[in-house]
């Protein structure tokens, strides 16, 4: 019998430290990876002076460029949840970390990392930016990639057309380029956010992982405010508000979701999460302490009452009858107790009607700035009625308004909606209009012929978000706010999306109402 010589391969230097860290030639990359991040991390340290957090802001950088490059969808969940995590203004008499990053800062203007003139975009717009390169590399590489259309593109690029129209006038008129920038900047963010979103966002689990995404950065905002009024003592007197307008314009959409997905009985783990964390959200809500966000609310609750098919809107009367009779009862016996238990109704009254100055100095000086703001704006826009003044342009009120510190004051108002309309004359505002009442009308189009009841609850949260942030734009510097306008653009854009998966993809069997009229076909 033959003895089998058996040749044992002599073990490489490179394999046995690969087999130390468990490790193979197929996954061995991820070493490579791992040590050119450490060098990368060694030489910005050098250079930037051993200052670690611009050293780890810009390898964050390098990271999402590579991801974005990877998988552009993966970089837009990130991009959504920054968004929604970080705070543009800062929120009175806190310095909370999501300010301090300063992502909405031009990134010459971030304190932490070093002098960089070149630096005139901010984190956000590098990353629009790099989603467009991205995309256009896409579509010149895979000559296959579906693109999908905008809807109602013409009232879309009219209101463009206007808003770039007003920005050259008010230039030509000696505006100030830069502020000119801070007033219509959020307004391209939506515009940019309502081409991109259709282009990343195509199939129902991509849509479910937005949604997911948006879910949990809303409630560790809600956690937060929660947080800091456990810190006050259980406590918000003395402070204007715990969260930001923006944290409760998004818990406002989350509420809806969750009303819907009742509604159509959509059994999904979405409707679980958003149930399992309401004690966390209705006091993040309650923190804000702004008085549009209740009325904001409300108006919305009507807008999804009406949107609703006959069957369903008699299932939500029934539900919703005794606690608008205990409402009712509630706002009537306690309208002028001025108690914490009664404070939700103090709130929402100080919006619509006059404040006593003892009573309430801080509203009855907002209250006072808002109407001489208004009765300026009906002067100024009888005088500049066709044109507007143009983007860059102080107003020369002709009254002086009350002494309240806002951003850049004499450019930028707190009703965004008359604002507009001062800035770009009757045609730019008849354009702005006609651009969001032809999405809502296109948007009801669309929900009244889905078949797939989880989409059908995400779309109805689409439309309700146009008609809220209306609301809040009327009375708060929300226009002009990035965060709601990116937040709006990327729930707008999916229109088309969320039409294209009830053509082509079946509902899942967990999505199916109650009462048979979404019932699968099998």
């Amino acid at each position: 019998m033959n003895r089998l010589k058996t040749v044992r391969r002599k073990t490489t230097v490179w394999e046995r430290i690969l087999n130390s860290l468990d490790l193979s030639r197929e996954t061995a990359p991820a070493l490579g990876i791992l040590m050119a991040g450490f060098f990368v991390v060694i030489f910005l340290l050098v250079l930037t002076d051993g200052d670690m957090l611009a050293s780890v802001s810009a390898l964050i950088l390098v990271g999402i460029v590579v991801l974005t490059f990877y998988r552009i969808d993966f970089s837009f969940y990130l991009f959504i949840f920054a968004i929604i995590l970080f705070e543009q203004f800062e929120i009175l008499k806190f310095n909370p970390l999501t300010f301090r990053i300063q992502f909405f800062k031009n990134i010459e203007s971030i304190s932490y990392l070093p002098s960089f003139n070149a630096g005139v975009l901010n984190p956000l717009e590098f990353e629009i930016s790099l989603f467009l390169l991205v995309w256009l590399l896409i579509i010149a590489v895979n000559k296959k990639t579906k693109i999908n259309p905008i809807p109602v593109w013409f009232a879309f690029i009219t209101f463009l057309g206007f808003l770039t129209a007003s920005v050259t006038y008010g230039l030509l008129r000696g505006g100030d380029f830069l502020v000119s920038l801070w007033e219509v900047r959020s307004l391209f963010y939506l515009g940019l956010m309502y081409l991109i979103v259709p282009q990343i966002i195509q199939t129902k689990k991509q849509l479910r992982i937005l949604i997911w995404v948006i879910l949990i950065a809303i409630t560790i905002k809600a956690l937060q405010g929660l947080g800091w009024f456990v810190l006050q003592g259980f406590n918000t007197e003395g402070f204007a508000a715990l969260t930001s307008l923006s944290d409760t314009v998004f818990m406002v959409t989350i509420f809806y979701l969750l009303a819907a997905l009742l509604l159509f009985n959509v059994k999904s783990g979405e409707r679980i999460y958003i149930i399992a964390v309401l004690f966390i959200l209705l006091p993040g809500f309650y923190m804000g302490q702004h008085s549009v966000a209740f009325a904001s609310l409300g108006i919305a609750g009507f807008v999804f009452f009406v949107l609703m098919e006959n069957k369903y809107r008699w299932r939500l009367i029934k539900i919703l009858s005794p606690l608008l009779i205990l409402g009712g009862i509630y706002l009537g016996v306690f309208r002028n107790n001025n108690s914490k238990l009664t404070h939700p109704v103090q709130l929402v009254k100080s919006g619509i009607t006059e404040v006593e100055k003892y009573q309430n100095p801080a509203d009855y000086y907002s209250k006072l700035y808002d109407d001489t703001e208004n009765n300026n704006f009906a002067v100024i826009t009888r005088q500049n009625m066709i044109t507007g003044i143009g983007f860059g342009r102080k107003y020369n009120p002709p009254l002086t308004p009350a002494k309240i510190t806002i951003p850049i004051r004499e450019f930028i108002a707190h009703n965004g909606n008359l604002w507009l309309l001062v800035k770009t004359g009757i045609f730019g505002f008849f354009a702005f209009w006609f651009f969001f009442n032809a999405f809502v009308f296109k948007g009801t189009f669309v929900y009244k012929n889905l078949k797939d009841p989880y989409l059908k609850a995400v779309l109805a949260v689409v439309i309700i978000a146009v008609i809220n942030q209306m609301v809040v734009s009327y009375f708060d510097l929300q226009l002009t706010n990035y965060r709601n306008m990116v937040y709006l653009g990327a729930l707008m854009g999916l229109l088309p999306a969320i039409e294209d998966m009830d053509k082509y993809e079946p509902p899942e069997d967990k999505f199916k109402d109650e009462d048979g009229l979404m019932e699968l076909e099998h």
